[in-house]
């Protein structure tokens, strides 16, 4: 059932209740009938103060959950900025961190391949092996 059901319900029912006010109205002034549109007239005014009931019930509920969704919007929004925020400020100390790795690995194999011990990727049977070739 969707949420402009009751709102539907509650536009018929003062259609109803208005023109059984108007039936009762016009059976009063004729002169036929009073009891039974005294009668109607009291259901209708029961009937329009049930209506009005449930339209200041509806109110406040729609009141209510129209408060739920400012607050949580107004919420949301401060806590997703800080958190974009976080984990971007995060990211880019990560990746600076990244880029200062690599460049401490240049230097430190320039620092090798310069001073001839090579460039630590070899296996110690290559180191023999060039060792003995020296020799």
């Amino acid at each position: 059932m969707s949420r402009s059901a009751p709102l539907l319900t509650l536009i018929l029912l003062l259609a109803l209740a208005n023109a059984t006010i108007s039936r009762s109205d016009i059976l009063e002034f004729s002169g036929h009938d009073a009891g039974g549109a005294i009668t109607t007239a009291e259901i209708a005014r029961q009937l329009f103060d049930a209506i009005g009931n449930e339209a200041i019930i509806l109110q406040g509920r729609a009141a209510a959950d129209a408060s739920y969704r400012r607050l949580a919007i107004l919420s949301a929004a401060p806590i997703s900025a800080i958190s974009i925020t976080l984990f971007a400020y995060f990211l880019i100390r990560l990746w600076r961190r990244r880029g200062i790795e690599r460049i401490m690995e240049m230097e430190v194999r320039a620092t090798e391949a310069e001073a001839g011990t090579g460039t630590g990727t070899e296996t110690e049977a290559e180191a023999k092996a060039e060792e003995g070739e020296g020799q």
